[in-house]
């Protein structure tokens, strides 16, 4: 889930919440130009928190942006 606004002027921070489980390898895509992140998990956390700083480079329009996470065994 996305933890506050999901709408704002760039540079924009965003939140994305999740449950993060010991051994599960996690790779987020932001599509927005930057590299994947691609980690395994060492603990089981709830409620773990990851930011992502998105940037609008242009003056006159708005973007969006979809935001996958896929998770493997």
């Amino acid at each position: 889930s996305i933890v506050g606004d999901n709408v704002a002027c760039s540079p924009f921070p965003v939140d994305f919440q999740y449950d993060q489980q010991s051994g599960i390898e996690y790779t987020w895509r932001w599509a927005d130009g930057d590299l994947d992140s691609v980690y395994v998990a060492g603990s089981t956390i709830t409620s773990e928190t990851v930011r992502h700083i998105f940037t609008n480079l242009s003056t006159s329009s708005t973007r969006t942006f979809k935001v996958e996470l896929e998770t493997r065994i």
